[in-house]
């Protein structure tokens, strides 16, 4: 996966904030469930506060980096990184 060119549209406090609302949506499951709502006005609220602006500001970056959360990611070492290791025993 690479950041295209793209990620120079959008400002680097509303990426981040986007991240934040999906990542917190979808491992808490609030972005599928009826709580929604709920989920919508407490985010907001926070960001208002901290970020100072509000959700629906959010929605053009939030489709830009909705589009990197159904890319599966792998944290394990590369087979390199892998026989390296093991020869430096």
């Amino acid at each position: 996966m690479q950041l295209d060119i793209n990620v120079l549209r959008y400002e680097s406090r509303m990426l981040v904030a986007s991240i934040m609302y999906l990542q917190l949506g979808i491992e808490y499951k609030y972005l599928f469930a009826n709580s929604l709502n709920a989920f919508n006005e407490y985010f907001n609220s926070f960001i208002t506060q901290h970020f100072e602006f509000f959700l629906v500001d959010l929605l053009p970056s939030l489709q830009y980096a909705a589009s990197f959360f159904d890319v599966e990611y792998h944290y394990a070492l590369p087979p390199a990184a892998n026989n390296h290791k093991d020869t430096a025993t």
